[in-house]
């Protein structure tokens, strides 16, 4: 598991390179690439599973949630969903809380 708090403090999430934010926006494009595979084999007859968008290397952590509750969150584009406890102090402001995941918003892309 990883020591989110210890890993934004050494610098390791949150390198002045953007790293992070690149990480995020690369799940974020694997994420709908997931959702436009589901319509195209119309696959949405249950929760979709994406992964989770914290922007550390190692998550793999999936998260499961309904098609409309996706698309609400991407209509806002500095908003992400991460697993719950994935979020960074400083970095992420917590707009919705639900069970096993959190839709998060950052302020350095609105």
């Amino acid at each position: 598991m990883v020591d989110r708090q210890r890993a934004s403090q050494s610098g390791e999430l949150d390198g002045g390179d953007g790293a992070v934010l690149q990480r995020r926006a690369l799940y974020r494009v694997v994420n709908d690439q997931i959702e436009q595979l589901g319509d195209r084999w119309d696959l949405h007859d249950g929760p979709l599973a994406v992964l989770c968008e914290c922007g550390h290397p190692s998550c793999v952590a999936r998260i499961e949630l309904a098609k409309p509750v996706y698309d609400a969150i991407r209509r806002q584009p500095a908003r992400f969903v991460l697993k719950a406890g994935h979020e960074l102090p400083g970095v992420d402001r917590v707009v919705e809380r639900v069970d096993g995941y959190v839709v998060t918003e950052n302020s350095r892309l609105e």
